[in-house]
């Protein structure tokens, strides 16, 4: 079941409820683009129904909701290690968090085959151990995390103001109680596939993440969504773009992408 999304990409809460069937098991919201989803009301809704939370946290590693690491929110966290994440391996890997001492211990089991001991199978179930070396390469980065996602929250800042004013574009904000760590920098743009032409153009490459929402994908035909059945989602598909934004980003490289949009819209006058 699909529930669409607030204008911050994430989960909407008001609308989980309607979703909700005796079949549901578990609530996963998405901390998308690195900023957590609004965990109290929907915490509630899990409670008032009986069902888990499990935090897809893949874009979230160290994000914070009302103080509070993301993957400590519900009752699982899973979180990616994909080399195109802020922690990432040289390869595929994960990590799951939860606070259920019970399940965590099935969790070691389900990973290693299903075995208990080497002589005692209690499961059948595939291996997911991380390899060894994926493992000691990010001990090496786990020293590095804070000061890169601190530089990441500063290049967002820096966007913020360089794009203030630019009324075509709206740049992501943050709440007080929010810490976002930017794994990707999504700007809302009027005319986003021109503008991403052009700044191609000046050598600056940015990103759609993701142009056809899940619920309009082939593999989900048979599950009968189609145009119109999560308005949000739809409109923000035609309107989000991924600026660049890892810590080596220069000031000069943000000053170049920020003017670049704003010349961009004065050229064509736009309103």
């Amino acid at each position: 079941m699909f529930v669409d999304v607030r204008n911050d990409y994430n989960l909407d809460p008001e609308q989980i409820e309607r979703a909700i069937t005796s079949r549901t098991r578990v609530i996963l919201p998405v901390h998308l683009t690195g900023r957590p989803a609004d965990m109290d009301p929907i915490r509630d809704i899990a409670v008032r129904h009986g069902i888990k939370i499990v935090e897809d946290c893949a874009q979230a590693v160290t994000a914070e909701y009302k103080g509070k690491p993301v993957g400590s929110l519900g009752d699982f966290g899973c979180f990616s290690l994909h080399p195109l994440k802020t922690l990432n391996a040289c390869g595929d890997g994960g990590i799951i968090t939860t606070f259920h001492g019970d399940l965590a211990e099935r969790l070691r089991e389900m990973r290693n085959l299903g075995l208990r001991t080497r002589d005692d199978c209690v499961e059948w179930c595939g291996n997911s151990r991380l390899d060894t070396v994926q493992a000691a390469m990010l001990l090496v980065k786990l020293q590095y995390l804070e000061p890169w996602t601190a530089a990441r929250r500063r290049g967002a800042a820096i966007y913020r103001h360089l794009l203030e004013g630019v009324e075509q574009v709206q740049v992501p904000d943050e709440r007080s109680y929010e810490k976002s760590v930017y794994h990707t920098f999504v700007i809302q743009a009027d005319r986003r596939d021109e503008l991403k032409r052009f700044l191609l153009e000046q050598g600056i490459e940015t990103a759609v993440h993701y142009p056809v929402p899940i619920h309009l994908q082939r593999v989900a035909r048979e599950l009968g969504w189609g145009p119109g059945s999560f308005p949000v989602t739809e409109r923000l598909a035609g309107r989000i773009l991924s600026l660049p934004i890892y810590p080596e980003l220069t000031m000069d490289q943000f000053q170049l992408v920020a003017e670049n949009i704003r010349q961009f819209y004065r050229e064509r006058k736009l309103p």
